[in-house]
């Protein structure tokens, strides 16, 4: 059968016999053709500001972005023009770090670009010196909203950042050239948070400065330069070179076309083109080069092209990755001693993979209290590769807290940053039927499991003298377990996941054990009173 049609076989049920000993289900499932606003990826929206007339962003044009046609990315060029021979002042640094809390509220992300103009003529950039200074200033923003960054485009250096109208750094470059733009590059990558890329204007430039082979897949996602330098293509389907982005296509074009496996591409489209502006060959060099992200803004041309040619639809779901999960196979029942096995089958029908790193897990949420207890998988999705069938499977330990009852499992594709990380705008939505749950960007996996006797529970309650206690409640800084023979127990914390969590004890009487908890973040935790191999159970509430 064709993996495309097995991808859209209606949903089923149905139990089957497996080599793990539980009984369990396998879920088919259904694809879907629709628009996805998943993050950092897709069309993005173009904005730029100059140092003369801020303009700052409107988080309700942001938010509508979204909720219109499904833009999650902005491009955000700042202008340095007031700043070619000075300083960045503190006004304008001020905007800068506005317009970044600004997309955190509106739930998006950005593509970063610095540059002194917009014109051929005159001063086109700052002194090595100075951009250096420059390059400084901007790094406490760069570490402070990195969770907003999608990634960073080389910039600084020529008309529109991209290298090639410059004053001070040579055009075409001498042997000094290189090695000063090489400088810039250096001190980007260093005030840029190593969790984020940089992307070259051009592949003839990394080349030169790092590395004539492509990222292979031992050195992908690493902390090396060649590791976070990635590529932009800003006149894509203008000619045979793209108006210079290749300068020796035949041998240039291999290397994107293995590199960008594991480094981010993009960019816009060009002056129109009757032999290259065109969906076939726009989807098959997307395909290639594996593109994650273009400006839905320029060329209006080329766009147009795309949309009257029936193509726009397509390039929109496939620009960066796309995950369709195909089946599932989970356990119907578990005992207390059993690990949960279950296995996944997915694909991704992008044209590339995430860049950033993101955060799987799986959530067992209680049909009666909907309480939530996470399950971290063990697995990368920038390596779930597109073309290729990808089958995960996992023996999961059961949350040690986890009470007796039916449980809901739900897929979580999460933002690495703690920030972002419950926020559902920049989790990922998979490519399927009935299974996206807005509200907390988890992933319904059509599917439930009866938990038959807790991990953390299956011990006989302890013989305490005297009905424990917890003061004060909620807690702040000081908690205190009051019990008449309190001292004779082991006492360890959980939270809210069943992970143990240190703590510690201030003071030890026979009555009163007191623990320094100012340093918890705030949440719901179990504690363990333990001794003679059994234990009781106490709820304790942490909140500053």
């Amino acid at each position: 059968m064709n993996p495309m049609k097995r991808i859209g076989l209606m949903l089923s049920l149905f139990i089957v016999s497996t080599a793990f000993s539980q009984s369990t289900t396998i879920v088919n499932y259904k694809a879907t053709t629709a628009a996805i606003a998943n993050p950092e990826r897709g069309f993005y929206k173009h904005t730029e500001t100059t140092a003369t007339n801020y303009i700052p962003l409107d988080e309700s044009e942001l938010v509508s972005y979204r909720l219109k046609n499904n833009n999650t990315l902005v491009l955000r060029i700042f202008y340095l023009e007031k700043f070619l021979n000075a300083p960045i002042d503190a006004k304008y640094l001020n905007a800068i770090k506005t317009d970044f809390a600004t997309i955190r509220k509106a739930g998006l992300k950005c593509i970063v670009r610095f540059a002194y103009t917009r014109t051929t003529n005159g001063q086109r950039d700052a002194s090595k010196k100075l951009m250096l200074q420059h390059i400084a200033q901007l790094q406490p923003l760069f570490e402070a909203n990195a969770d907003v960054i999608a990634l960073v485009q080389a910039g600084f250096i020529g008309t529109w950042g991209e290298w090639f109208y410059t004053t001070n750094f040579g055009m075409p470059p001498t042997i000094a050239d290189y090695t000063n733009r090489k400088v810039i590059m250096e001190a980007l990558l260093m005030a840029v948070p190593k969790n984020r890329m940089v992307q070259f204007r051009t592949p003839f430039f990394k080349q030169k400065m790092y590395q004539v082979s492509p990222v292979t897949q031992e050195q992908a996602y690493t902390e090396t330069a060649v590791a976070r330098t990635g590529h932009f293509n800003d006149c894509f389907l203008s000619d045979e070179t793209d108006n210079g982005t290749f300068s020796n296509l035949s041998t240039e074009s291999l290397y994107l076309e293995a590199e960008t496996r594991f480094v981010p591409m993009g960019g816009e489209t060009c002056d129109p083109n009757t032999v290259r502006s065109n969906c076939t060959t726009a989807l098959d060099e997307m395909n290639r080069f594996h593109y994650s992200f273009l400006n839905v803004d320029y060329n209006a041309g080329v766009l147009a092209k795309f949309k009257n040619d029936k193509c726009f639809g397509e390039i929109g779901n496939r620009l960066g990755y796309r995950f369709e999960l195909k089946s599932a196979e989970f356990p119907n029942q578990l005992a207390a001693s059993e690990k949960l096995h279950c296995s996944f089958v997915l694909v991704n029908t992008g044209f590339a993979t995430p860049f950033n790193k993101k955060v799987v897990r799986l959530i067992l949420r209680n049909k009666e209290d909907r309480k939530e207890y996470p399950i971290a998988l063990a697995t990368d999705p920038r390596f779930w590769e597109k073309d290729k069938e990808h089958q995960l499977m996992y023996d999961l330990d059961i949350p040690a807290t986890l009470p007796s009852g039916t449980y809901d499992l739900l897929l979580h594709i999460a933002d690495e940053d703690s920030r972002l990380s419950t926020r559902p705008e920049y989790a990922i939505q998979l490519a399927n039927v009935g299974t996206w749950e807005s509200r907390t960007g988890y992933n319904k996996l059509l599917h439930s499991v009866v938990i038959t006797a807790p991990n953390a529970t299956k011990s006989t309650p302890v013989s305490v003298n005297s009905t424990p206690s917890i003061v004060p409640t909620p807690a702040d800084e000081i908690l205190t377990i009051e019990a008449t023979d309190v001292a004779s127990f082991e006492i360890i914390f959980y939270n809210s996941i069943g992970e143990k969590v240190l703590v510690d004890q201030l003071s030890q009487t026979s009555t009163k054990s007191v623990f320094a908890t100012k340093n918890l973040p705030d949440g719901t935790y179990l504690i363990e009173l333990k001794k003679d191999g059994t234990s009781e159970f106490l709820k304790a509430v942490i909140e500053h």
